[in-house]
């Protein structure tokens, strides 16, 4: 059950996609993205919180980690799942702290640095992530969300 602060931060980032130029479609988390097998017809369902699709046709993923940040399994799932969906360029992970977000970046660290040496190449080199931190008070003000998504160098 998402959190009255989870509902907010996800119509801030939907409205601020749906007033983009660059962004041709908006989806919430209705809608999933399948991951699929190489060569089944066996998939999985991600359901990310938001979705943004450019006009070229590349994905941008959205997290919002608020009750997440407490269950390792969770962060690990949301860290993995974009690595195995088709078109994705960006994922942004949203926390509550600095407190979350320095577990947030160790967490992915290991995984996407043992991924790689499993792979024996950079696992994540067509994807870009971003983790920043939209406080409970600013996630109240669609300004101040897209004055934090800027300062963290996300723009559409």
């Amino acid at each position: 059950m998402p959190t009255a602060y989870h509902r907010r931060v996800q119509a801030a980032i939907i409205r601020i996609g749906r007033e983009s130029k660059k962004i041709r479609k908006v989806w919430n988390d209705r809608r999933p993205l399948h991951i699929v097998h190489p060569y089944k017809k066996t998939a999985l369902l991600y359901y990310p919180d938001v979705r943004f699709e450019t006009r070229s046709g590349k994905l941008w993923l959205f997290e919002v980690m608020d009750s997440e940040t407490g269950a390792q399994a969770q962060l690990i799932a949301h860290v993995v799942e974009p690595l195995l969906v088709e078109g994705v360029i960006a994922v942004v992970h949203i926390v509550k702290s600095d407190a979350g977000q320095v577990i947030l970046e160790d967490l992915s660290d290991v995984i996407v640095s043992r991924m790689t040496d499993l792979a024996g190449r950079k696992v994540d080199q067509r994807l870009r992530y971003f983790r920043v931190v939209i406080t409970p008070e600013d996630s109240r003000r669609i300004d101040k969300v897209r004055k934090i998504f800027a300062q963290g160098g996300i723009r559409f």
